[in-house]
């Protein structure tokens, strides 16, 4: 060892101690193996990385320590776990995650359901065993384990796999589930949680789409629908039985709910994340049957497009929170990578109970909700259990409680969060949170013992609940004497679940429920009614409805009317619309759940008790969520009597109602119209068809399109491509100064007259202009826009103007191919080859690019190749590198105002990747393409090719945004061939722009955006 070396080993030693010393005194809440933070600050990356450092960084709430369960070579990327009644942990590896990206040879023998034990109560795992590995499990995402049997989420299946002789390893494996769309999908089916009703509750993100039972046929809701695509919209979360009977869609409309959490009450709770960069990820309370607002519910277009009432963030314009129709969000958690999450119901961690507890990946932090009711309605607070302040790879998936009611923590630990890139496939850590002085003793249950069951129901584990409510269900009326003790509980949760179980065999039971003082067992209470049937469904409801009751029970009550029948729905619902109050949108929304399919018989009824509907704002809130036509003549009076937001609101409404005369509606507000404001919306919101037949709503349209600037002058040609505005728009063709709009304009002008007009403007134009125009044409990239500049290389006499043709010619994805084909035809003079190959030379695809240097005989410079772990040990200048992003990347991304919103926003990008992660990303952009960011390559009828991410899709219609952030919408029926790409549309080698300082310089800075939500 040199001196050197030596100095620095006796500093590290020394700052070691010393740390702990002062860490002892001044913080005595954090356990004695959560070491200073300060001590990895001398260690280089991979020390920092090692085991021995695995308690470094982390902050804990106080009085509570966090110790190290178990690790690497134990077990490899966690994506999920469970503990089961004997205090085992099982955990779901995925090291077969993306291999093609990771560079790690794929296991062919499978992935692993892994269990992991102490013995000797140290509480550290001693023992791993494998319990089950094989090809067809890969990458699972969720498990769920009930004794000997174990529950396995991996899309397309949901298995279950059982240990017949006690062995731990699985004798038996059977398919519960199929036909769940994806395969490694982190959009796919995710873990099963057994509710205190007896049935199974699991989540299915955006890419799942169908289930189909073991037979392999498509399972159906209790109403007769089946669970597809055509009937529900993106992610789902479902309820129903493991034979695949009494399944029923709770909610709908999510885009990537990881997983979802039933209390003993049978509240249910779940997270979502949003799409890549825009501060959106939420906190959901599910109203059952109700919608969540990811996708418009009437286009299916996504929440970038055009809408009255748009919100005014971006957080709820995601979400649709503005729509009527859509639960609103309990709470927005800003960015974030939302994983697994749980009710905390145990003792042992009083600050935790009755609090939501949720695994953060994006910011490695275990988060607690704390859920209250106010003002009648629902919130949520935030607070810390754990976060990781230094190492980065910090990646929680997973947390979930013990026997005991200590915390277990699955740590996925990679400098990535999934999203379709691994980083490193043989780390991954378990944590154990529990009291400082507490050790891992779990007391033994055994579900065939009798006099266990009871008190079985108090546990905070899940497993244990489950096996003993499993079994007590399956004694009947012999559970009853087995669940007195709970039955007269002051825990109210050891309450609500022996209640659940003894109302399955005893309906008595559901009316002790109804008539408990406590309001969360009475909505439990109506639960069960429930699911015992409609006649008990109305017994309840009467019980309830001759006691006064907060607004939480009559909007559980709404909720119970769902799949009555129509009398019964008719007479009930009128008595809960009554007890609404305005300004309850929980309330109101389960009114809606309720009524909807209904409002032309429920809606009048209603409007009866009131002299004038336009005076109660309870009133207007009905007529507001209702899809009736008669809500319409309503609707138009708010609308002329409102000012502002309020207007755009009920006009909004409109959008909902499925009726004749609601063009009739919308076109007398059309004659009426003058406020500025407005009107542009109003505008938007009309049928083309209808303003077309209808000659005075024609010429109010042109006469506002005479007052608007360029862009939304623009908005309004798209939408209506008028042939009178022919002239305003040739003139923005040739005379903006802003690119964008004249492409928007040239490509409205051949819309509306074909390609005549643009013919005639160029034969009467000057030299000058006539570049002008065939700059503009390039980027039109049309068969017809192609031949005209063809016609143009062949016949004009001026070289300026022939080379600008082929030049233009080659621009984009169709004119490359052009060019090209024009070269092997011998078509191109030598002269003009340099610049009809322009385009190809910097074309994206790679065999474009080669053919093009072919052609010209130039030589590619050899790519330059880094190591990236010499990489990430540098430091670099933030300033300097906030100035190459400025200059490189914000052609395609955004931070803040700056760049164009093509690919995801890097406001927060630093706390998704670390810095292996970003030199990753931007060296080869293709081994992690975020989900919702596949490019797509679309070839229309007449000739037309466009490439870009699909930013929107309708019935008719799909968006492309395109590099540069201009858009095509592109007719369905036009579309000749689609194709989704398998590398990223992010330039390749776009580092090779750069210096290697550069390059750092710019990670430094990238690294450095995090936000704390």
């Amino acid at each position: 060892m040199t001196k050197f070396h030596a100095n620095i080993y006796r500093m590290k030693i020394f700052l070691s101690c010393f740390c702990f010393v002062i860490i002892a005194f001044a913080c005595t809440t954090k356990g004695k193996e959560n070491k200073s933070p300060s001590t990895s600050l001398l260690l280089d990356s991979a020390s920092r990385r090692s085991v021995e450092h695995a308690l470094d960084g982390f902050e804990i709430m106080p009085g509570y320590q966090l110790r190290l369960f178990a690790s690497e070579p134990m077990l490899q990327n966690p994506t999920n776990i469970d503990v089961d009644h004997k205090g085992r942990v099982y955990v779901c590896e995925a090291y077969n995650y993306r291999p093609q990206f990771s560079g790690v040879k794929t296991k062919f023998e499978g992935d692993r359901i892994v269990i992991l034990e102490d013995t000797n109560g140290d509480g550290k795992a001693d023992v791993s065993k494998v319990f089950y590995q094989g090809p067809e499990i890969n990458a699972p995402l969720g498990i769920c384990v009930l004794g000997n049997v174990v529950l396995v989420s991996q899309s397309p299946y949901i298995w279950k796999f059982t240990d017949t002789d006690g062995d731990d390893k699985a004798d038996k494996k059977e398919i519960l589930f199929q036909g769940i769309k994806g395969i490694q999908d982190d959009h796919g089916v995710h873990a099963l949680t057994l509710g205190p009703d007896g049935k199974f509750y699991f989540s299915m993100g955006n890419a799942s789409k169908t289930i189909f039972d073991r037979e392999n046929k498509i399972i159906k809701t209790i109403t007769g629908e089946p669970i597809d695509e055509s009937h529900f919209r993106q992610g789902l979360i479902l309820r129903g039985n493991l034979n695949g009977s009494g399944f029923e869609v709770l909610g709908q409309n999510f885009r990537n709910n990881y997983e979802c959490a039933v209390d003993a009450f049978g509240n249910i709770w779940q997270t979502d994340n949003d799409d890549d960069g825009n501060r959106g990820t939420r906190l959901n309370y599910i109203l059952e049957y109700g919608k969540y607002g990811y996708k418009d519910e009437i286009t299916n277009a996504d929440w970038r497009a055009f809408r009255a009432n748009i919100e005014d963030s971006i957080p709820l314009r995601h979400w649709h929170q503005n729509d009527p129709g859509v639960v609103p969000n309990l709470l927005n958690l800003g960015s974030g990578s939302p994983c697994g999450l749980m009710m905390y119901e145990g003792d042992l961690i009083k600050e935790l109970k009755g609090t939501l507890l949720h695994a953060e990946a994006l910011h490695h932090v275990i988060r607690s909700y704390k859920i209250s009711e106010a003002n009648e309605t629902l919130q949520a607070s935030i607070s810390e259990v754990i976060r990781q302040k230094e190492d980065d790879w910090f990646r929680p998936v997973d947390v979930t409680a013990a026997p005991d009611g200590s915390l277990f923590i699955a740590d996925w630990y990679d400098p990535g969060v999934g999203g379709h890139y691994a980083g490193d496939q043989v780390k991954g850590r378990i944590y154990r949170l529990a009291p400082s002085s507490s050790t891992y003793s779990i007391s033994s249950f055994d579900e065939k013992n009798t006099n266990q069951l009871g008190k079985a129901l108090a546990s905070p584990n899940l497993s244990t609940r489950s096996l003993a409510q499993l079994t007590l269900r399956s004694l009947g009326k012999e559970a009853l004497p087995l669940l007195q003790e709970a039955l007269h509980a002051e825990n109210q949760e050891w309450k609500s679940r022996a209640l659940w179980i003894a109302s399955s065999s005893n309906p008595s039971y559901i009316d002790t429920a109804l008539l408990d003082k406590n309001e969360s067992i009475k909505k439990a209470g109506l639960r069960m009614a429930r699911q015992a049937g409609n006649t008990t469904i109305t017994h309840a409801l009467d019980i309830l409805l001759s006691h006064e009751q907060g607004a939480n029970i009559w909007q559980e009550c709404a909720i119970a009317l769902k799949n009555l029948d129509k009398k019964s729905l008719a007479k009930y619902w009128q008595l809960f619309a009554s007890k609404y109050t305005a300004g309850n949108r929980w309330f109101l929304e389960a009114l809606g759940i309720a009524g909807d399919g209904n409002w032309d018989i429920l809606l009048p009824e209603y409007l009866k008790q009131f002299p004038d509907p336009m005076v109660s704002d309870a009133a207007k809130d009905i007529i507001w969520r209702s899809r009736s036509k008669y809500s319409l003549p309503y609707l138009v009076e708010l609308i002329n009597s409102h000012v502002g937001k309020e207007k755009l609101r009920y006009l909004r409404s409109m959008d909902f109602i499925n009726d004749a005369g609601k063009n009739k509606s919308l076109l007398a507000l059309l004659h009426n119209a003058d406020d500025s404001s407005f009107t542009s919306v109003l505008i938007k919101s009309l049928d083309p068809v209808q303003i077309q037949r209808d000659k005075n709503a024609t010429s109010k349209v042109l006469s506002w399109m005479k007052k608007l600037s360029d862009e939304p002058y623009l908005d309004l040609v798209e939408k209506f491509y008028p042939k009178e505005e022919s002239e305003r728009i040739a003139s923005l063709m040739l005379n903006s100064e802003n690119g964008s709009i004249k492409t928007r304009a040239s490509k409205a002008l051949i819309k509306i007259n074909s390609f005549e007009k643009i013919k005639n403007i160029y034969s009467k134009s000057d030299e000058k202009a006539k570049i002008s125009l065939i700059n503009t044409l390039g980027g039109v990239q049309s068969t017809e826009s192609l031949h005209f500049l063809r016609s143009i290389s062949l016949e004009a006499n001026s070289k300026n103007i022939i080379t600008e043709a082929y030049r233009n010619m080659g621009k984009g994805w169709t004119g490359e191919e052009y060019v090209l084909n024009l070269f092997n035809q011998d078509s191109i003079p030598k002269e003009y080859l340099t610049a009809a190959m322009q385009g190809p030379l910097n074309a994206w695809r790679r065999p474009i690019k080669a053919k093009a240097m072919e052609i010209l005989n130039y030589s590619e410079k050899p790519a330059t190749s880094y190591n990236i772990n010499s990489l990430i040990s540098r430091s670099g200048n933030q300033t300097n590198g906030q100035i190459i992003f400025s200059k490189t990347c914000t052609t395609c991304h955004k931070i803040g105002q700056e760049g164009i919103e093509f690919g995801p926003s890097l406001e927060d990008i630093g706390s998704k990747y670390g810095k292996e992660g970003l030199y990753t990303s931007i060296i080869e952009p293709s081994k992690a393409i975020n989900f919702g960011y596949e490019g797509e390559q679309i070839t229309t009828n007449n000739g037309g090719m466009y490439v870009g991410i699909k930013e929107n899709e309708t019935t008719d219609l799909i968006t492309l945004k395109m590099v540069g952030g201009q858009k095509e919408n592109i007719d369905k029926k036009n579309i000749k061939e689609r194709i989704q790409l398998k590398q990223s549309l992010m330039t390749p080698y776009l580092y090779q722009s750069m210096t290697e300082q550069e390059l750092v310089d710019l990670v430094e800075y990238l690294s450095n955006l995090k936000k704390t939500m």
